[in-house]
């Protein structure tokens, strides 16, 4: 009983050694979006492919496209390399955004955190979270203490969370317990804390400020699955603790607190029937263990129960049922022992880690991933607690990563395949475009301006030549000037009489005083003119130039898209192969480490029978040579 209770009553609930959930990294509210690629970023995040906002981050920030929000993108893809386990990476970029100066800026007064503030303080806590979970404790208890007051409420009780159990883990419990005792309101995280300071206070063999932890746990009002299970859990770890402090009805006190139906009913079962047998109640032990019988015979605590209860009966003195119990319980034994040896060929197969991965690769987008339900096989009933532990569930979910990043390059690959034709469409498009290009592209046009600019630049060149103001005459005044120079040069015009020519002749002055007037106007307008054309056939000059240069070029920039395109080709087949490799080591560690536990379980199960059958020899020895028992 009690190498037992020493086994069960030392569980410590390790919190913040998972995987980021992307989700925590998510972007300050308030926050005015500046241009459409940090925009498209955010909307790839919040659509949760936090892999195809990763990348897109990486393409704008690489081509520069979101300077305006800069710190705000790194921290998000800080964050974001955080949540895929790239911890040295994520470190590297949560110290770039600290700056060379380490120094924490804090809030004093209340005053209200800035934006810059607030940024640094996140920072600080993603630092601090990847120390911790690196295992550099000391370093991040520091890291987390200077992020405290600059952070968002949903990750300042993260925050407080971490730092105490840093200071657990250091030995530091006088630290914890300020920080726990200050939660208010208490709420998940920080029962959470409260649970594992008890267990740290357990360790440190302060029993009676554990027990009043993990009291305080063992009562809450639950309202969701997590936290029932919380509070069973710490009632059940209490109940071990009374055990180890032989008082059996405290620990019946707490263990009558696990519901029956909850994940540690079985081990509270257990509990309490040594709860009855260290009350010297033996008969009262046999109740739960009884009831133990109807559970599955992987649960450890059955096992375990099957040994107990012919344990009981020989306390009682009914040697015949106790040894009757025996040979079940070998019988029992034998048969798990027998499935555990499959189990341990088909976990070293590595068939174990497709099984498991087999419904829940349908969407790669999610970071905060986790096994939605286990396949209904043998080796997988004997792996429940491995697979919920966190070195197994890391593994499996780099695993899953990696299967992640092969559909990636398979799916890029086939891009490349259809970018390729893409482009060699393209070319050819182009090739017939140039072959068809017609060498007087547009020539009528320009040839028509260039007449007219002729033109007026010759009406120019004349009228300053000559000094001859009527070279800007309009076609009516010139078309008058003709008639009057045909009049005078006719015939009859010599007949006409003196006041004719007079009128004749005043009228001509009066028009030839007009020309002389506009002259300068005109000549004024027609240089306006004249520029205005060769402003016009320069544009369309340059643009016939661009258009040409557009055709002929663009074949060459396709070209040069075709062997950038052809050499990514190889290399992305390269790591195919690559994460190929890495993929079945990884299935390798991990199948090792459900083998190790298959091992383990299998040689728990080899000690219980050695147990059963050795106990069963002393009733045979004490009994004597005569005694009978039934088979």
């Amino acid at each position: 009983m009690r190498r037992l209770v020493r086994k069960l009553s030392l569980v410590a609930a390790l919190i913040g050694c998972g995987q980021l959930c992307a989700a925590e990294v998510t972007p300050r509210s308030g926050v005015v979006i500046e241009n459409l690629s940090y925009g498209q970023v955010l909307y790839e995040f919040y659509k949760q492919d936090y892999f195809s906002a990763l990348t897109t981050l990486l393409v704008e920030e690489h081509f520069s496209r979101i300077d305006d929000h800069a710190a705000e993108a790194e921290l998000l893809r800080g964050g974001l390399l955080l949540s895929y386990g790239l911890h040295s990476d994520a470190a590297e970029i949560f110290e770039l955004l600290l700056g060379n100066n380490m120094e924490p800026t804090l809030v004093e007064d209340g005053e209200r955190v800035s934006a810059e503030q607030e940024l640094r303080g996140r920072a600080w806590f993603f630092l601090g979270k990847i120390l911790f979970q690196r295992g550099y404790i000391d370093e991040a208890a520091e890291v987390l203490r200077y992020a405290g007051d600059q952070l968002p409420a949903h990750q300042s009780v993260e925050r407080n969370a971490l730092l105490s159990q840093a200071y657990m883990e250091l030995g530091e419990l006088g630290k914890a317990e300020q920080i726990v005792d200050a939660w208010e309101p208490v709420d998940d995280w920080g029962n959470y804390a409260r649970y594992n300071l008890g267990v740290a206070l357990v360790q440190a063999d302060r029993i009676n400020e554990a027990t009043a932890y993990l009291d305080a746990v063992g009562s809450i009002k639950a309202s969701s699955e997590e936290m029932r299970a919380l509070r069973d859990r710490a009632n059940l770890a209490l109940g071990f603790v009374w055990l180890r402090q032989e008082d059996g009805a405290q620990a019946k006190v707490a263990l009558e607190r696990i519901r029956l139906t909850g994940p540690f009913s079985s081990s509270a079962l257990l509990g309490y029937g040594w709860a009855e047998a260290a009350e010297g109640n033996f008969r009262g032990a046999l109740v739960p263990w009884l009831e133990l019988r109807d559970r599955q015979a992987i649960d450890p605590a059955f096992q375990e129960s099957v040994l107990a209860i012919p344990y009981a009966y020989r306390q009682l003195g009914a040697n015949q049922q106790a040894v009757e119990s025996y040979t079940a319980a070998i019988q029992l034994y034998d048969n798990e022992i027998r499935r555990l040896d499959q189990a341990i060929v088909v976990a070293r197969q590595g068939k174990l880690m497709k099984q498991l991965l087999t419904e829940d690769v349908s969407d790669f987008s999610r970071v905060s991933w986790s096994l939605s339900s286990l396949p209904d096989t043998t080796e997988v009933r004997y792996l429940y607690e491995v697979i919920a532990s966190n070195r197994f569930q890391s593994g499996l979910r780099n695993y899953r990563d990696l299967v992640m990043l092969a559909s990636h390059l398979r799916d890029w690959q086939t891009r490349l395949d259809i970018y390729g034709d893409i482009v060699a469409s393209r070319m050819a498009a182009y090739s017939i475009a140039l072959e068809r290009l017609p060498d007087g592209l547009y020539a009528e046009e320009m040839a028509a301006h260039r007449s007219t600019y002729e033109r007026v630049a010759e009406t120019i060149s004349a009228a300053e030549n000559s000094d001859d103001s009527v070279v800007f005459a309009s076609a009516k005044e010139l078309s008058v000037l003709q008639r009057i120079d045909a009049l005078e040069n006719s015939s009859e015009w010599s007949t006409a009489s003196t006041e004719s020519q007079e009128k004749l002749e005043l009228f001509k002055g009066v028009l030839s005083w007009d020309i002389d007037r506009e002259f300068k106007l005109r000549r004024w307008q027609q240089q306006g003119q004249q520029a205005e054309l060769g402003a016009l056939i320069a544009e369309s000059e340059s643009t016939h130039a661009r258009f040409v240069q557009r055709l002929t070029a663009t074949p060459l920039l396709l070209e040069d898209y075709a062997e950038r395109a052809r050499m990514l080709a190889p290399q992305v087949q390269q790591l195919i192969d690559d994460i190929a490799v890495v993929s079945a080591l990884q299935i390798s560690e991990l199948s090792d480490v459900a083998a190790e536990n298959l091992v383990e379980q299998r040689e728990r199960l080899l000690q219980y029978r050695a147990q059963a059958r050795f106990a069963q020899a002393a009733i045979f020895d004490s009994a004597g040579p005569s005694a009978e028992f039934a088979e």
